[in-house]
């Protein structure tokens, strides 16, 4: 299911494990992600240094690699789109959906099995956290995303 440049063995060793409903949590570096996440899910530590790597830097590796169909975002405290959440849109494909869920129903799905792999990230921005939905690969090879 890879098309990928991405080089991180633990990574793609995770994607490759994946399959269409597996879901990828990407977080900021202010996420509880020991708490937080599946306790059974993937862990991949892409937070070097604070600023390094940024989630939507990991998306756009994870974009071209597998297909996405759908995404959630988490809302601020007072229950608003964060200012993340353009650069998320204009990331992902045209038909995947981003829905955006209170505090607590993102921790509830990031916590749920099906999220499968948590991605680590250095990023400082506020509510810099998705999680991604693989869609799937037409047996002619074209992805539905």
């Amino acid at each position: 299911m890879l098309k990928t440049e991405i080089i991180h063995p633990e990574l793609i060793y995770a994607l490759a494990r994946a399959g269409h409903g597996s879901r990828i949590l990407i977080t900021d570096s202010n996420y509880a992600s020991d708490i937080f996440a599946s306790e059974s899910a993937t862990r991949v530590y892409l937070n070097f240094m604070p600023g390094k790597l940024l989630v939507t830097e990991i998306m756009e590796g994870l974009l071209a690699t597998l297909p996405i169909e759908n995404a959630y975002s988490m809302l601020t405290d007072d229950n608003q789109d964060a200012a993340i959440v353009q650069h998320f849109d204009d990331l992902l494909p045209a038909k995947a959906e981003r829905k955006a869920l209170k505090r607590d129903d993102f921790y509830a799905m990031a916590k749920d099995r099906q999220t499968s792999i948590v991605i680590v990230s250095g990023d400082q921005r506020l509510f810099a956290n998705i999680i991604l939905t693989v869609g799937f690969i037409h047996p002619d090879g074209t992805p539905e995303h």
